[in-house]
C-alpha cells in the first residue's frame, strides 16, 4: 500500500487545493509507515514517482480512487482489530482513514462543486490511480 500511496499521495499534494472548507486531503503514507516499522516490515524505500502522471484535469479521478479506499477500511479496521492492531500500533493508517464518519459525504460534495469540469479526464485519472495500484502490489521486493 505505502509503495502505492507514497508517490500518488506527494503527487496529490502537490496539486491539491487548500481551499474547500468541508473537505481537505490527509495523506496516511506516514501512518503507513509507522504501521510497517510496528510490524517489523522490511526496510522500504519508496519509488520517487508514480507512474500515475496527475495534473488538475486528472486530480479529481485520483482523489476518489484515494479517499474510496476508506470505504474498504471500514472493514479492514474491525479485522484489524481482532488481531491486537489499533489507532497506536499496526493500524494507524486505517484508523486515519476510517475516524471521521463525515469524510466521504464530505469529499463527494467537493467533488461534485469542483471535479466535474472535465469528467473524462477524471475518469483517466481514476484510471491511471488504480493502474499505478496494480503496478505497486505486482512489485514482489
Amino acid at each position: 500500500m505505502l509503495r502505492f500511496r507514497g508517490p500518488l499521495e506527494r503527487a496529490v499534494v502537490s496539486l491539491v487545493s487548500k481551499t474547500d472548507e468541508q473537505w481537505s486531503f490527509i495523506p496516511i503514507s506516514d501512518h503507513l509507515r509507522a504501521d510497517l516499522n510496528d510490524l517489523g516490515g522490511p526496510a522500504y524505500r519508496e519509488p520517487l514517482s508514480s507512474s500515475c502522471q496527475l495534473d488538475a484535469k486528472r486530480l479529481p479521478g485520483a482523489l476518489y480512487v484515494l479517499e474510496g479506499s476508506s470505504l474498504g477500511a471500514q472493514l479492514l479496521v474491525k479485522r484489524a482489530a481482532l488481531l491486537g492492531l489499533s489507532a497506536h500500533h499496526g493500524a494507524r493508517h486505517l484508523a486515519q482513514q476510517t475516524g471521521d464518519p463525515k469524510r466521504w459525504p464530505a469529499f463527494v460534495k467537493t467533488l461534485e462543486r469542483h471535479g466535474t469540469e472535465h469528467p473524462e479526464e477524471a475518469v483517466r485519472g481514476a484510471l491511471d490511480a488504480f493502474a499505478a495500484a496494480l503496478e505497486a502490489f505486482r512489485h514482489d521486493d
